[in-house]
């Protein structure tokens, strides 16, 4: 004989008054995956939006904050974090790196502002240095503000030590290419015709026709491969590429570089610089 009890002889089991039965409580252990997909999206819908009216909020922020040079000012203020870190990094035993010639850029891209319609020959040109410990000649011409001015003309230039590098120029548009440069380097100049003011740091340079001008910290400016180059890839200086000198200082970006140099001049607060009263980052460090 079987001890299994048949089905009508098993006790029943009395559920109590008020107590859920043992479906509603499966039901409450086991997920229901479409409540729970509308729960979480309800509430990835609530902080999406307040996300977005905190984000709305930020922009209109900046877009309304009072300008500081083209910039709205939180902006230009995280620039000038960007520039205390860079300087900070910065470092004249620190070079870019150099590159054969085998990988210089074929016709370099001519690239600038004010290209000056009239070549300036090697033979009638004239560097302006400004605030200068050294005093002008007795025959120097008279500058624009009618004082006699210290002038270098391209002979001295070729005095200096000619420095050759192949280099990359980077510019904020996204674009580089490889360049060979030779010319003297900006530290000789600086040597010979230092700051009559001690307490210059910077180094303020303007193009012949007064069009384009940078502002260039001393330290970057002492740097080795900071150059007043008159040669290219093995040539004199083109015209469309800034000849008979230009600027070329590697740890910057191309902006930096400015074309057709005329005028030099040390101060001691920072000068004007053309993209940077345009909203661009006054060290343009790299």
């Amino acid at each position: 004989m079987s001890d299994e009890l048949t089905p009508s002889e098993q006790p029943m089991i009395e559920e109590e008054p008020g107590r859920a039965t043992i479906g509603e409580q499966l039901a409450e252990v086991e997920p229901n995956p479409e409540a729970e997909m509308k729960r979480i999206s309800r509430r990835s819908f609530i902080w999406a939006g307040m996300a977005t009216m905190a984000g709305l909020g930020f922009i209109r922020w900046i877009a309304t904050s009072p300008e500081t040079d083209g910039l709205p000012a939180v902006l230009r203020k995280g620039l000038q974090l960007n520039e205390s870190v860079w300087k900070g990094m910065y470092s004249t035993e620190r070079l870019a790196p150099t590159y054969p010639d085998s990988e210089i850029t074929p016709n370099p891209k001519v690239n600038g502002i004010g290209i000056p319609e009239k070549e300036i020959s090697r033979d009638d040109y004239l560097l302006v240095i400004d605030g200068s410990s050294v005093a002008p000649k007795p025959d120097a011409q008279v500058g624009n503000d009618g004082r006699p001015a210290l002038t270098i003309d391209f002979d001295e230039l070729q005095t200096y030590s000619k420095t050759e590098m192949t280099t990359k120029f980077c510019c904020v548009e996204g674009w580089s290419q490889v360049i060979k440069w030779a010319g003297v380097p900006l530290a000789e100049i600086v040597m010979k015709y230092p700051p009559a003011d001690p307490k210059a740091e910077w180094i303020y340079m303007e193009t012949m026709e007064g069009d384009y001008y940078v502002a260039i910290d001393m330290k970057s400016a002492m740097h080795p491969q900071t150059l007043l180059a008159f040669e290219m890839n093995g040539q004199p200086l083109p015209h469309n590429h800034g000849g008979p000198l230009r600027l070329v200082i590697p740890s910057k970006y191309g902006i930096k570089n400015i074309k057709w140099v005329g005028v030099m001049r040390y101060t001691a607060e920072r000068p004007d610089d053309y993209w940077g009263e345009r909203g661009y980052d006054w060290y343009a460090g790299l």
